[in-house]
């Protein structure tokens, strides 16, 4: 029993020098709790607000594919990806959210109308034409090589962030086309009005 006694003082005595007191704790550790729980509550926000974006998104994927972006894409982003020796059109009366082209080669889209959060994005693709009837406000390209982008009048030409990005050429409709500079290692904005 006197063992046990010792023991029992010998594990008080090690808890209080670690701060295991059982009393109210400390604001360090009370901040710490506290950061835990928002870091937790900040977590589910994110992974609702993912699932909400992946449903107003369709991702598109193929070979060898021409044709025109169907109904069902209506008000959503659509996500090119993977695709190679594809020509999509989206016509005039379909509102599209936003268009990002990930991992293509080979591939024209021809953006009839305007998309409703005036951006797009590439990614990781080679061989790429974009040809857009529309004003686009913005581009933002990463990772592309062989880039066309045709617009039917100077005004329509997005401001274009680009890194990592070779042989890309603007070409105004009736126009001579203008090679971009390649981005090595650095992000550049091309804008070829004011803004």
């Amino acid at each position: 029993q006197e063992l046990e006694e010792e023991m029992k003082r010998e594990e008080e005595q090690s808890n209080a020098a670690l701060g295991r007191t059982g009393e109210p704790e400390g604001p360090p550790v009370a901040r710490a709790k506290l950061q835990r729980e928002e870091l937790a509550n900040h977590s589910a926000e994110k992974k609702d607000t993912i699932k909400k974006m992946e449903g107003r998104e369709k991702v598109v994927t193929g070979t060898g594919v021409s044709e025109s972006v169907d109904r069902e894409f209506a008000g959503k982003a659509i996500r090119f990806k993977d695709c190679s020796k594809c020509r999509y059109v989206v016509p005039q009366d379909l509102p599209i959210l936003k268009v990002f082209i990930e991992r293509c080669s080979d591939f024209e889209l021809v953006l009839e109308a305007p998309l409703l959060t005036s951006s797009a994005e590439f990614w990781k693709s080679e061989n790429i034409t974009l040809d857009t009837k529309a004003p686009l406000g913005s581009l933002q390209v990463d990772d592309v090589s062989q880039l066309r982008l045709l617009v039917l009048q100077e005004a329509d030409a997005p401001a274009t962030y680009h890194a990592n990005t070779s042989d890309f050429t603007m070409i105004v409709a009736g126009g001579d086309p203008m090679r971009v500079e390649d981005s090595d290692q650095v992000q550049m904005l091309t804008v070829l009005k004011d803004k």
